[in-house]
């Protein structure tokens, strides 16, 4: 009959291997002492960059946490919003949705916004659906000329855009996100090495990948 205790019999033997060697390692009599100092500052280093990252994400998930109730209660009670703040606004979306921003002047008269210049046909639905979520807007007087394709100056060159795109699939992260990540990924790696079974590796693998994708999208 096979006994629970036989199949872990060769994890404590390799343990026991690992950790013998460690500490010859360690207690070394000529660099011994050296290898422990230097062991020591890797782990008060990684324990103050931890402690840092845990700051820096609590902080960023409180001013995401504060900008949701924000817009939340402007949602429930709108307020007229400044002509030159609701411009501000258009610009900073049309940023995110349209590869020349510049080429289109834009003009807020309570509430209402006035889109003039110039644009590309292809990019004309992103950018009119990212200007309609913008809070305060009342109307959108759209009189943009479209172009099919690159024919004048100011529609030249630039960096094609595709919008506000969900957190996870940005090129980069928030600090919240990254942290939350880190620590969900880290489990997802721990559970998938002491699970047995068709599922443990690609969850261990899973679980590496992501955590290398935290670890490497520092800004």
């Amino acid at each position: 009959m096979f006994h629970k205790s036989q199949s872990l019999t060769p994890l404590w033997f390799a343990g026991g291997v690992i950790a013998g060697a460690y500490f010859m390692y360690m207690l070394d009599p000529r660099l011994g002492r050296r290898r422990r100092a230097i062991t020591r500052d890797r782990l008060f280093h990684a324990a103050r960059s931890t402690a840092n990252a845990a700051r820096i994400a609590g902080k960023d998930a409180v001013n995401r946490t504060r900008g949701v109730f924000a817009e939340s209660r402007a949602a429930l009670h709108p307020q007229p919003v400044p002509d030159d703040v609701l411009e501000a606004r258009v610009r900073s979306k049309l940023g995110r949705a349209c590869s020349h921003p510049h080429a289109v002047q834009v003009t807020a008269r309570d509430g209402c916004v006035e889109l003039r210049g110039d644009i590309l046909g292809s990019e004309l639905k992103n950018a009119l659906r990212a200007v309609e979520g913008v809070q305060g807007i009342c109307t959108i007087d759209n009189r943009l000329r479209l172009h099919n394709r690159a024919d004048i100056p100011s529609l030249q060159g630039g960096h094609h855009r595709t919008g506000e795109r969900f957190e996870l699939l940005q090129n980069h992260w928030s600090p919240a996100t990254r942290f939350g990540m880190g620590l969900a990924a880290t489990a997802m790696l721990l559970h998938g090495v002491k699970q047995r079974g068709a599922l443990a590796v690609p969850e261990s693998v899973l679980g590496a990948g992501i955590l290398a994708r935290t670890l490497a999208d520092h800004r």
